[in-house]
């Protein structure tokens, strides 16, 4: 297979194309989304959710299909349709497998992709949580410059962790339509359910 893949000109250049799409194609698109999806058991979803949508999509519906077009170009162009020239029944199993496979992948990725991106859209946002390291707390026979310096590297953290994890207010889900709630009863009742 790999003298194959390598000859760049000749007659066995279509075959040559051939599987060199096949082999590209799915490292790109299919190893690619396996580590996706080991990114998604660990339950970080913004990877998994750019990848399918877009490369593994449209690389499963349109990617694929460049393996089986060179494979018949080789047997149309270089073998003439005649199959019982080499390499042409290995051709032919290229070209039968390469279909098959992308419709299987296509279909997959038609019927799975956009629940599997509802579900991931339907997870809570994971908290945002401050890596920076506590202050070590200040003995208790500590000096006043102590318990002050203290005092002063607890509140540089929280400002540091506050650029790291903003606070971002949420948004009310109530619709705000004029005539029904008042501007304190509208307050009111988003304070009530945030």
């Amino acid at each position: 297979m790999w003298e194959q893949a390598g000859v760049f000109e000749g007659k066995y250049i279509y075959l040559s194309l051939s599987l060199i799409f096949y082999w590209i194609t799915y490292l790109v698109v299919s190893v690619v989304e396996l580590v996706a999806w080991v990114f998604y058991l660990f339950q970080d979803y913004s990877f998994p959710r750019f990848y399918f949508s877009t490369v593994g999509y449209w690389g499963s519906l349109v990617a694929y299909l460049f393996g089986p077009i060179f494979a018949v170009v080789h047997i149309g162009v270089t073998l003439e349709g005649v199959l019982t020239n080499f390499p042409g029944t290995w051709t032919l199993f290229l070209l039968l497998v390469g279909i098959f496979l992308w419709i299987t992948h296509g279909l997959l990725h038609i019927f799975f992709v956009p629940p599997f991106l509802a579900f991931i859209d339907a997870q809570p946002e994971m908290p945002c949580i401050c890596d920076l390291p506590e202050v070590a707390p200040v003995p208790v026979d500590a000096t006043e410059a102590e318990k002050v310096a203290y005092d002063e590297a607890q509140k540089d953290r929280a400002q540091l962790c506050i650029i790291q994890c903003p606070i971002v207010a949420k948004r009310c889900p109530i619709y705000r339509s004029r005539g029904v709630l008042s501007a304190e009863e509208y307050d009111v009742a988003c304070e009530a359910i945030i």
